[in-house]
Order: structure tokens, then C-alpha cells, then sequence
């Protein structure tokens, strides 16, 4: 009896401790669950009221009923989310499903798989804003400012951006016909892609003790090379700089931050403006370059480009020399998404440190001279390259 015992009450413990963690457990998981619903109930009333999904609601039963085809649920879904985003008729924001983030976040790390060139819609248009030195686009002669009409024979007119791009990316050894419209001319061109190792930075010793840093691309590591080319520089025993960035499309707004702290004395650098008209100043807290310094701009010089430049004129720390830059002035936060999508959404613009918008405007340089070779991933060649030549007379006459 006493062992009979024993073990109905080790039962007993048994089944109340089963118990109590099920309850536990349901009380957390009921709690995570509350939360969301919570969080998303929020979301939903920056929305409206609840009629507002009415029309969505009825839309999805219709088409689940009546559509030929029979769509996927997933399909519908990531069509309304990029309708939303559509809706806020910004050329910038844009639904990025995974695959297309997956690439995103690979050019931000260095390499993809592409053609090479970096688009954006204008006026409705997918215009080239550059292609990238040493790439497939750049090889066949595509331009800034051509527009793409077609690819492969598809019209892209009409498109949003994530469309025309999903057309024109794809796997390394394939090929793509693109149809484009540059000045009056219409051209067709046959690119093939290739896996790209993006270009960051590149630097060379001129003569008279002028150095010459490239930067072709802000990503992720182009702080960290800028420095230690500039090391390398003042080792070789430069005492001015050319600072090229050419053809330079942008990238991540901190490197660029981070560089042109590198350039720019202790003070303001940068005017970041966010969707309620709020502004917050980002400071320089170096002493800069500490030797003249010449920038060399042109039209394909854009957004973070555009940021190291602004600050380089507006703060007196050195000379805008080439072309007008390209003109753009919006800042875009990347945003993972639980699914493994992500969002680019435009959340604020940016100033030069005097408060001068560059969205559609750009930067006009303070010596205008025109482009006189093709730029590519060669080293600098003065005798041949009008705007470098005026750079570096600048500097040392």
C-alpha cells in the first residue's frame, strides 16, 4: 500500500506540474499573440476606419471566386503590398519581395548579378542614372540619362521600377536585349550578364606629389578603404588630393557620412530632413584633409556622391571641378520585413550643410570643363582626360 501510494501521488505531481505549464504556456503565447494583434490593430488605423478595407475585402472573395487562373494567395498579397507602396507615387520607394532584397542587400555587401547599370523611374521613364566602371552595361556603351524602352521586346512603359529591373537582372551568362531611347536616336543592344564584384575605391600617386582617390560605389566597406587609401597616400608623401567621384551612383548614406568626415573640418556636413519637415544637422568632428583638394563631379555623380561633394563645397574645404551632378536629394531607409521581403522607402531628403536642396537640381561645379574620353576602370590618363588635367592644374599651377 505505502508503494501504491507513492506513485499516486508522484501522478498526481505529475499531471498538476503538465498543468500548470500549459497554462504558462498558453498565457505566454496567448500574451505574444494579443501583442501583434495589438500592433497590427494599430497599423491599421493609421489607415482609417475599418470600411476602408471594405472594397479590399471584397475584391480578394471575388477573384478568389470568380478569377481564372487561380492565383496564389501570396501572389495577391505581394500585389497589394506593391500597390501601396505604388501609391505614394515616389520613384525611390519601392516592395522588394525576396529575391529582389536578397540582391539589394548583395550590391550593398559588394557583388550581384546584373548587367551592371543603376536605374530609376523619371517622369515615368526607366532612365539609366549610371552605369558602374568595369561592367557589362558600361562595356556595350550604355550612357547616363539613356532610357530603357524595352527589354528583350517587352515594352517597359508603364511599368513600376521592381518590374523593369526583375526583367533586366538574371543569372550570370545569360543575355538581354534593351531597347533605348538616348536623344533622338534609338538603339538596340545585346548586354550579358555577369556576377559583379563592385569597384569600391582606387587610388595612384601623380606627379608633384598630387594624390588621385577614386571612388566608385558607397557600400559597406567604402569607409574603410577610403582610409586606408588616404594613409597610403600620405605615405608616398601626397600633399594635395583629387578626389574622383565620376560616375559614382551613391550608396549607403553612412560611408558617405564617414568619408566625408575624412575631407570636411569640424562642423556641419550634412542637412537631413525627414517626412514632417524636422531637421537634424550631422557633423564633422575631424580636422578634415588638412591639404587642397580638388573633386571631380559629373552627371553621373549621384546621392551620396552628391552629399560628399555638397560638403566639400559648401564647407570651403576644396573645388568642384567637371559637370553638373545628377540630382539626388531623397534619403531611403531599408526595411527586412518578416517574410524575408524588405521595403526601400523614401523617409526624408537631404540639404547640403547651407541648407541647398539637390533633388532634380544637382551640384554645379565651380570649373566647368567637359568630359573629353569615356570613363571607365582604367587608371587615371592626364594627357588624354580634359577634366583630370583641369584638376590637377588647378592644384599645382
Amino acid at each position: 500500500m505505502p508503494v501504491r501510494g507513492n506513485r499516486r501521488s508522484i501522478l498526481w505531481a505529475a499531471l498538476a506540474l503538465v498543468l500548470v505549464t500549459a497554462l504558462a504556456t498558453y498565457q505566454i503565447t496567448a500574451g505574444f499573440y494579443q501583442a501583434r494583434l495589438a500592433e497590427m490593430r494599430d497599423g491599421l488605423s493609421y489607415l482609417g476606419e475599418a470600411e476602408n478595407f471594405r472594397d479590399l475585402l471584397q475584391v480578394a472573395e471575388h477573384i478568389r471566386d470568380q478569377a481564372v487562373g487561380n492565383p496564389a494567395p501570396e501572389t495577391l498579397v505581394q500585389g497589394a503590398i506593391a500597390g501601396m507602396v505604388d501609391a505614394l507615387d515616389d520613384r525611390y520607394s519601392v516592395y522588394l519581395p525576396a529575391d529582389q532584397y536578397r540582391r539589394l542587400l548583395d550590391q550593398n555587401s559588394g557583388s550581384f548579378e546584373g548587367i551592371g547599370v543603376v536605374v530609376e523611374l523619371s517622369e515615368g521613364l526607366v532612365t539609366i542614372v549610371t552605369p558602374l566602371p568595369g561592367t557589362p552595361g558600361e562595356r556595350v556603351g550604355l550612357q547616363p540619362q539613356d532610357v530603357i524602352l524595352a527589354v528583350d521586346g517587352h515594352s517597359v512603359a508603364g511599368m513600376t521600377l521592381l518590374e523593369a529591373v526583375g526583367l533586366i537582372t538574371g543569372p550570370q551568362h545569360t543575355q538581354v536585349r534593351l531597347t533605348i531611347q538616348r536623344g533622338s536616336e534609338q538603339l538596340e543592344m545585346m548586354v550579358e550578364r555577369e556576377h559583379i564584384e563592385l569597384p569600391t575605391v582606387d587610388s595612384i600617386m601623380l606627379p608633384a606629389n598630387t594624390g588621385y582617390l577614386r571612388l566608385f560605389f558607397f557600400n559597406e566597406r567604402t569607409a574603410q578603404l577610403t582610409a586606408q587609401a588616404l594613409d597610403g597616400l600620405r605615405a608616398q608623401g601626397m600633399e594635395k588630393l583629387i578626389l574622383d567621384l565620376r560616375r559614382n551612383p551613391g550608396g549607403l548614406l553612412e560611408d558617405a557620412l564617414r568619408v566625408a568626415e575624412m575631407l570636411v573640418p569640424e562642423g556641419p556636413i550634412l542637412i537631413l530632413e525627414d517626412q514632417l519637415g524636422q531637421r537634424l544637422t550631422r557633423y564633422s568632428y575631424s580636422q578634415g584633409l588638412g591639404m587642397p583638394l580638388v573633386v571631380l563631379i559629373d552627371e553621373g555623380s549621384a546621392s551620396a556622391a552628391e552629399i560628399v561633394a555638397g560638403a566639400v563645397r559648401d564647407r570651403a574645404a576644396g573645388t568642384l571641378v567637371g559637370t553638373s551632378t545628377y540630382g539626388k536629394g531623397s534619403v531611403q531607409t531599408i526595411i527586412a520585413l518578416d517574410s524575408g521581403a524588405g521595403l526601400k522607402l523614401t523617409s526624408g531628403h537631404f540639404l547640403t550643410p547651407r541648407g541647398i536642396a539637390l533633388d532634380g537640381e544637382g551640384l554645379e561645379p565651380d570649373l566647368a570643363v567637359a568630359a573629353s574620353v569615356p570613363l571607365g576602370m582604367e587608371r587615371p590618363n592626364m594627357p588624354q582626360d580634359d577634366q583630370l588635367r583641369a584638376a590637377w592644374k588647378l592644384l599645382n599651377e
